[in-house]
C-alpha cells in the first residue's frame, strides 16, 4: 500500500521555476512493513469481518433508537395531556372560573416550558455531555417531574349537590343522615343510597329536569350546597338583580346568610385553600417535564450514524405524533367521561350532553396514574438504553484546530499586520530585455 504526501514548503526554500514558485513536493512511503500484504488485502475487500460488525452496530443502533423514542412518546402523552386538559383540571378540582384557570395555566406552563427547555440545552452545551451522561441526566429529570407528580393528591370536594347526593335539607333527619352516613358502610350492607330531585318542597312547581342551572345555599355556620335548579330549590319568585339572589325559597332552610330562604345564582364559590399549593408544585413538575425534550432528542440523534440522522428524527417525529400527542387528548378526556356523576340531557332530544358533576377524587387518581406510568416507562426505556447500548452509543467530536505540519507551515506564511503590504523581496524579479 502506497501512500502520498503533500506538504506545503516554504516560499523562501522552495525552488523557483521562470519566478513562479514550485509549492508542492510529492514524497512517496511504502507502508509494508506496518500493513502486511493479508491485512492489506482483508482492508480492500471490506468483507470478512467488517460487514458483519457494521451490520450489528446498525441492530443496535435502531433499537437504541426506537427505546429511546418511547421515551420521547411517552414525555410527549403526558406534556400534551396537561396542556390541552389541565385549565379544565382546575375549574372541576378547584372550583376556578374558566377566564382565571386559562390564565393562571398559560403563566405558569409557558414560561417554566421556556426556561427548562433552554436551561436543559444550555446544559449539554456547557458542559458538552457525552451520550451516556445526556441519558443520565434525562433520567435525574424524569425522577425530579415524578417526585412532584403527587401534587394530584391536593384537590377540593364540590359542595354536594342537593338531590344527588344528598337529600334536601328541609327533611332535616335524612339531609343529615346523607352527609354523616359513610358510603363504606351501606356498601356492606349492600344498599347504596339513592337520592331524588323530586321532593315535597317542589311538587307544585313541575321542575324539568334538563334545565339544569344551579345555586347555591350559605348557611350561617359556614356550609353550603348546590340545588340544580331554583326551580328544584321551590323558589316561586323571580331573580332578583339587585340582591343577586333568588328569594322564598321553600327547600330551602330559614338559617341562610342574608336572610331566610335564599340562594344565589351559580355555582358555590369554592373555599378550600389548596390551589395555592398545587400551583406551586405544578411550576417545578412543567420545568423539570419540558427540559426532557432536547436531551432526548440529542440521544436520539446519537444512536444511528451520521447520515441516517434526518430520516431517523423524522420517522421519531411521525411516531411521536401517532402514539403519543394525538392519542393523548383522547385519554385525558376518557378520564373526564368516567369521572362524570350527572350529565346534562337535551331538552328536545333528551341526549346526553355535558357533564355537570365529577367526582373529584377518582379525577386525582386517573391523573396521578396516568403521570406516574408516562414517567416511569419513559425511564425504564432510558435505563434499557443505558443498560444495553452504551457501549455503542457515538458521540459528537469536539470542535478542535487541525494540528497538521503542512497547515502550520502555510500558517507561518501568512502575512501578518506588522509586516509591510509591498515590498521590494516581494516582487517579482524583472525580466532582462533581450539582445
Amino acid at each position: 500500500m502506497i501512500r502520498k504526501v503533500v506538504v506545503k514548503q516554504n516560499l523562501s526554500t522552495c525552488p523557483t521555476l521562470e519566478g513562479k514558485c514550485l509549492k508542492t513536493q510529492l514524497l512517496t512511503d511504502v507502508t509494508d512493513k506496518y500493513f502486511p500484504a493479508e491485512k492489506r488485502r482483508f482492508i480492500a475487500s471490506g468483507k470478512k469481518g467488517g460487514e458483519n460488525h457494521q451490520a450489528r452496530n446498525n441492530r443496535c443502533g435502531a433499537k437504541c433508537s426506537g427505546w429511546a423514542t418511547m421515551a420521547v412518546i411517552h414525555t410527549g402523552l403526558i406534556i400534551t395531556g396537561a396542556s390541552t386538559f389541565m385549565s379544565k383540571y382546575l375549574e372541576r378540582q378547584f372550583g376556578v372560573a374558566p377566564s382565571k384557570a386559562n390564565m393562571l395555566i398559560g403563566g405558569i406552563m409557558v414560561p417554566m416550558a421556556g426556561i427548562g427547555t433552554m436551561l436543559s440545552g444550555f446544559v449539554i452545551q456547557r458542559f458538552r455531555l457525552s451520550c451516556v451522561h445526556t441519558i443520565k441526566f434525562c433520567i435525574a429529570l424524569l425522577v425530579a417531574s415524578l417526585v412532584f407528580t403527587p401534587m394530584y393528591f391536593v384537590y377540593c370536594d364540590h359542595d354536594p349537590l342537593v338531590g344527588i347526593e344528598t337529600d334536601y335539607p328541609t327533611n332535616a333527619a335524612a339531609y343529615a343522615r346523607s352527609l354523616n352516613a359513610t358510603l363504606a358502610v351501606d356498601a356492606a350492607d349492600g344498599f347504596e343510597p339513592v337520592y331524588s330531585l323530586d321532593a315535597e318542597c317542589n311538587s307544585q312547581c313541575s321542575c324539568n329536569p334538563t334545565e339544569y342551572y344551579p345555586v347555591c345555599a350559605e348557611f350561617m355556620d359556614g356550609s353550603q350546597v348546590a340545588f340544580y335548579s331554583p326551580c328544584y330549590a321551590g323558589c316561586p319568585d323571580a331573580y332578583s338583580p339587585l340582591r343577586k339572589e333568588y328569594q322564598n325559597c321553600s327547600c330551602v332552610p330559614l338559617t341562610t346568610k342574608g336572610g331566610p330562604h335564599r340562594v344565589k345564582k351559580g355555582y358555590c364559590e369554592s373555599k378550600c385553600k389548596g390551589l395555592f399549593g398545587f400551583l406551586v408544585a405544578f411550576a417545578p413538575f412543567c420545568f423539570f417535564t419540558f427540559g426532557v425534550g432536547v436531551p432526548l432528542i440529542s440521544v436520539v440523534l446519537r444512536t444511528v450514524d451520521y447520515a441516517e440522522r434526518s430520516f431517523a428524527l423524522g420517522i421519531q417525529w411521525i411516531l411521536v405524533r401517532i402514539i403519543g400527542t394525538i392519542p393523548a387528548p383522547v385519554i385525558f378526556g376518557w378520564m373526564f367521561d368516567v369521572s362524570c356523576i350527572r350529565q346534562h340531557r337535551d331538552i328536545c332530544s333528551g341526549e346526553q350532553g355535558s357533564c355537570m358533576l365529577y367526582n373529584n377524587k377518582l379525577l386525582s387518581d386517573l391523573f396521578f396514574t396516568f403521570s406516574l406510568v408516562g414517567q416511569v416507562v419513559a425511564i425504564i426505556c432510558l435505563s434499557l438504553v443505558l443498560i444495553f447500548c452504551a457501549a455503542s452509543l457515538k458521540d459528537d467530536p469536539l470542535p478542535t484546530k487541525p494540528d497538521l505540519p503542512g497547515a502550520r507551515l502555510e500558517e507561518s506564511n501568512l502575512p501578518t499586520e506588522d509586516d509591510p503590504m509591498l515590498t521590494a523581496s516581494s516582487l517579482p524579479p524583472k525580466k532582462e530585455p533581450l539582445p
